[in-house]
């Protein structure tokens, strides 16, 4: 059957417990396969430009300041759009929605890459081109995140958020130790022409799929887009968890924004491999994503998603007071590897709960808004992090922030309804 075909969530009673799915499950549904190897080649590349981007701000620079306001410009547009993006992801047809995405960052790479070998790139032109980037992104994240609900059963999506989680980690484990490797030995163009043709081949397994999400019917204007919005916004604000989830996702996103801003200063400090350093800590952080990723996967069914969240909060908390103390690579390795499992322990509850309890019809708006949220203080403290990074040097900056998140860790396990969330 080559024709799209029009999908609808599959809704099953909730027994109380989610069934447990074989770890394979979600790979039956041929949709979700397509997308979710699009996504591991893509979040691959995408590993190669984070990385070759501030090494080139880096070269041109050495400013922290600047490599902080780098970050900021790829994040500020999922604040100033992130919501409105999401009422188109829900109004739109999602999977040609993520196509269009995929494209325009490609087209952008391939000028970008022209300048680059033209020798015509400096550290001015990486900010609107990371502005451009971030504003796509913007768009494809609630499409990809409200079309899961299509493409698995109910109690599916467990599984399915942690493998997709799980093509990130994949690539956050690979992308930067190659990455590294590539810039050293080659070029930053090469690793962006390498993140510009990943985009190319995710668009082609998006193109394969047979999906047709439904498209919402909604007043034209500006006024109407608002209304969309506040719906959605409505429907996060009035759960009774997520909505203790939105201001605890915004001060810790705070707290952990200086961290890849800070890194290359970093690896400096703990390694004298230049660039290669940078690549193995970052390999570190995914690979530790990768595992939490296949634990939560595998037996996070049978967890409380509440009472697993508040473990990670102070499992993140202690790995981040750990490796800001390191004074050389292996324990550095070591900490970003406990900071990388329980990041996945954290955010795959968390969408799991809110796709299973919030209408499919309003997930685009809803993860629109909460991506604005969560990443709303991101811009600020990339920027702020890159001056206290300056200041203060890099360890105290990293250390500070796991001793204010254990703070947060200890906040939200006097949550009563954060605590018993199933």
């Amino acid at each position: 059957m080559n024709e799209l075909e029009q999908a609808t969530p599959v809704r099953q009673p909730a027994p109380g417990v989610e069934p447990v799915t074989r770890p394979a499950g979600v790979f039956a549904h041929r949709d979700f396969r397509l997308l979710w190897l699009g996504q591991l080649v893509s979040n691959l590349g995408d590993s190669f430009l984070n990385l070759a981007l501030l090494w080139l701000v880096k070269e041109l620079t050495g400013s922290a300041l600047l490599m902080g306001t780098v970050m900021a410009a790829y994040s500020l547009p999922f604040v100033l759009v992130g919501g409105i993006a999401g009422v188109y992801a829900d109004r739109w047809e999602k999977r040609r929605l993520m196509i269009a995405c995929d494209l325009l960052r490609a087209g952008l790479l391939a000028v970008f890459v022209a300048l680059y070998f033209a020798d015509a790139v400096s550290w001015h032109l990486v900010l609107p081109m990371a502005v451009a980037m971030g504003s796509a992104t913007a768009f494809f994240e609630p499409a990809r995140q409200g079309s899961l609900v299509y493409l698995v059963k109910e109690h599916e999506l467990t599984q399915a958020n942690s493998f997709s989680m799980l093509t990130r980690q994949a690539a956050q484990m690979a992308g930067p130790v190659l990455a590294g490797l590539v810039v050293a030995t080659w070029s930053v163009g090469v690793a962006v022409v390498i993140d510009l043709v990943t985009f190319l081949v995710s668009a082609a397994a998006l193109g394969l799929m047979r999906l047709a999400t439904p498209r919402k019917a909604a007043g034209r204007g500006l006024g109407a887009a608002l209304a969309d919005l506040k719906e959605g916004l409505a429907a996060l604000v009035g759960h009774p968890v997520l909505r203790w989830v939105f201001p605890l996702g915004i001060v810790g996103n705070f707290l952990f924004g200086p961290i890849p801003v800070l890194l290359p200063l970093f690896a400096d400090q703990v390694s004298t491999l230049g660039p290669v350093a940078m690549g193995y800590l970052e390999g570190a952080a995914g690979a530790g994503m990768l595992l939490g990723s296949l634990v939560i996967g595998v037996v996070g069914g049978r967890w409380r998603k509440g009472r697993t969240g508040i473990t990670a909060f102070f499992g993140m908390s202690l790995a981040t007071i750990a490796f800001g103390l390191s004074r050389s690579l292996a324990p550095a390795v070591a900490g970003f590897t406990a900071w990388g499992f329980f990041n996945p322990l954290i955010n795959v509850p968390i969408t799991t709960m809110a796709q299973q309890e919030i209408p499919a019809e309003q997930h685009g708006r809803v993860f629109g808004v909460f991506l604005a949220a969560i990443m709303a203080a991101q811009p600020i403290s990339m920027a702020f992090g890159g001056v206290l990074g300056d200041a203060l040097g890099v360890r105290a900056v990293y250390t500070g922030s796991g001793v204010i998140f254990l703070g947060l860790a200890l906040f939200a396990a006097s949550l009563r309804p954060l605590r018993e969330a199933r």
